[in-house]
């Protein structure tokens, strides 16, 4: 399945800021992955990021899993 991930705005301006590359942590995460995983997008943890909202959308005969990050992540 196809992942895609969505970023809060907070998470959007910290990637930016890390320069991390959004597209291939998409290509990087499994179908397996839930509300509460924590995804490293940098260097050490506070560049983790919290994955707080998971939906299948149907596009055609495709389903893409998308995945929203949000920063920082909260314990």
């Amino acid at each position: 399945m196809k992942i895609r991930i969505e970023l809060t705005d907070s998470a959007g301006r910290h990637a930016a800021q890390i320069g991390a590359d959004v597209a291939a942590a998409a290509r990087a995460l499994e179908s397996s992955v839930q509300i509460g995983d924590r995804i490293c997008l940098g260097g050490g943890h506070a560049d983790d990021f919290a994955v707080i909202r998971r939906r299948i959308v149907v596009e055609g005969a495709r389903a893409i899993l998308v995945v929203t990050l949000d920063h920082p992540a909260r314990a």
